[in-house]
């Protein structure tokens, strides 16, 4: 099959990285692969991941987006290129990649990331018009099909649960050296991390809190919180919570699977999410992990068993499970290594690229 990806950006967020490892998967099976990024931001990160899979990289721009011009640009493309389905990826590219989809004559497959309970009106109309220009929606969590269903006009009949995947390392990376990484704040320290975007819905507000609540009785732990965004906000609470010297915004980095065998234990504390490959990845990298009962989440891990749940927004639960496992070494290095052995077992990326070429096929034989 020859498939054309639209996506919104090729930032280093999660949805890029799922993007990239569908198109290296797809590539081993033989199928081609061109990538419309609707915007500017090309991390050569992704941009590598892509070429790599011989894929072609073609940026758009928020300019043909705007004034509309993107969705003839890309349904020429796709009848040049012959392309035998789309796949489109987060707001912004569901919409183009589904009006230029069937301006091709092309089937569209959506790429659903996430409950997206922060939508305004407007988007949430503009995915139910276009609705029907899909062919089968795909998602990594289940409570996003049905949230899709009730708002964004989804039809359940024809949405597939597909969770993300990741690619475990045979096994485990040497713990960073946290003064050459540039934060010689962290050394000798015992370090809980996350990795997100720093805006509202991953909840870092709620996780200053819960650390503030152990900061105190446990001074040889530091917080380590890498992703993109303005800082400046969470750093002031940081400071009115005298967490002074007690925390670190990275800021985005390309090196996440190299930082994570430094942390001592992981938290995901978002208000809402799909399936996060942060935190798949914390588990690989044998982490015990702790995160909001939420969506995609609560698929993920079995609380008690292969990791912690806790109720979204609640900080205080949140520091007591905190303390319970910086108290308890023993136990919480045995739930890393299950959490571990679930990622191996549960989120190959193999089974994830069967589960696509499928239905991708599947939307191929729909438009014959």
């Amino acid at each position: 099959m020859k498939i054309a990806y639209v996506i919104d950006s090729l930032a280093l967020s999660g949805a890029q990285k799922h993007l990239v490892q569908l198109v290296q998967g797809m590539r081993t099976r033989g199928h081609e692969a061109v990538v419309y990024c609707l915007n500017d931001k090309v991390h050569p990160t992704r941009r590598a991941g892509l070429i790599a899979a011989d894929a072609r990289v073609r940026v758009i721009g928020k300019a043909r987006v705007a004034c509309g011009a993107a969705v003839v640009q890309l349904a020429a493309a796709m009848r040049r290129e012959q392309t035998a389905v789309v796949v489109t990826v987060l707001f912004v590219s569901d919409v183009v990649g589904r009006l230029a989809g069937r301006l091709a004559g092309v089937p569209v497959v959506t790429c659903l990331q996430a409950r997206n309970v922060n939508f305004q009106g407007w988007r949430k109309a503009l995915l139910r018009v276009t609705a029907g220009l899909n062919s089968y929606t795909i998602s990594n969590s289940r409570a996003a099909i049905a949230f899709a269903a009730e708002h964004e006009g989804a039809d359940p009949a024809r949405c597939y649960y597909v969770p993300n995947a990741i690619q475990v390392p045979a096994g485990l990376l040497p713990a960073p050296d946290w003064g050459s990484c540039g934060w010689p704040e962290l050394v000798g320290q015992r370090v809980i991390g996350s990795v997100g975007r720093l805006v509202s819905q991953k909840g870092y507000d709620i996780l200053l809190a819960a650390f503030a609540r152990l900061a105190a009785s446990h001074g040889d732990v530091s917080l380590l919180v890498v992703g993109s965004g303005p800082a400046a906000a969470l750093n002031a609470e940081a400071k009115v919570l005298g967490l002074n010297g007690r925390v670190v915004f990275a800021g985005e980095r390309a090196d996440v699977p190299a930082l994570l065998p430094g942390l001592t234990l992981y938290v995901q504390p978002s208000r809402f999410e799909g399936m996060p490959n942060a935190l798949m990845e914390a588990m690989a990298a044998g982490l015990p992990v702790v995160a909001s009962a939420v969506d995609g989440i609560t698929e993920l891990i079995n609380d008690g068993v292969d990791g912690w749940l806790v109720p979204p927004g609640d900080a205080a639960t949140l520091a007591a499970v905190l303390t319970r496992i910086l108290d308890d070494a023993p136990g919480s290095g045995k739930m890393g290594m299950q959490a571990r052995r679930t990622a191996i077992e549960r989120f190959s990326l193999e089974r994830m690229i069967e589960a696509y070429e499928e239905i991708l096929g599947r939307a191929c034989s729909r438009r014959s």
